[in-house]
């Protein structure tokens, strides 16, 4: 039942939007320590997650979309 959901070729599109992310996510998170400011993880977290999220579902829309035309 859970098979077609958790197929190695979909957790590899989703671990490369993942990896993308969490580079920028590091990214600003060295720049905020630099800066020597302080900062809510959660919001950079929420960005993170949301930017995971969305990047997935909007590759498939995407990917949809040439199919059908």
């Amino acid at each position: 039942m859970i098979a077609p959901t958790f197929n190695t070729i979909a957790l590899n599109e989703f671990f490369k939007i993942f990896v993308q992310e969490s580079l920028i996510l590091t990214e600003d998170l060295e720049k905020i320590a630099q800066s020597g400011n302080e900062t809510v993880c959660f919001d950079d977290l929420y960005r993170c997650t949301i930017n995971i999220s969305y990047g997935k579902i909007i590759q498939f829309i995407i990917n949809s979309i040439k199919l059908s035309v």
